[in-house]
């Protein structure tokens, strides 16, 4: 397992990892990702990325990929 603890904006967030992240920092909505909730009180939660998209922000993300 491969346990990163931040993105930096502008990179691929891969398919198939745990994102714990707060979408309104980058002023959007978790439903203008290809993310599926697990967890989340409005913006902020934990997420699996059902796809590869680019991190809208730096510093957001934990990413756990097997």
């Amino acid at each position: 397992m491969q346990l990163d603890d931040t993105f930096r904006a502008g990179e691929t967030i891969p398919s198939n990892a745990l994102i714990a992240t707060n979408f309104v920092e980058a002023n959007r909505h978790h439903n203008q990702f290809p993310v599926e909730p697990i967890c989340h009180f409005r913006s902020w939660g934990l997420f699996k990325s059902t796809g590869e998209y680019i991190a809208p922000y730096e510093g957001a993300y934990w990413n756990i990929v097997p």
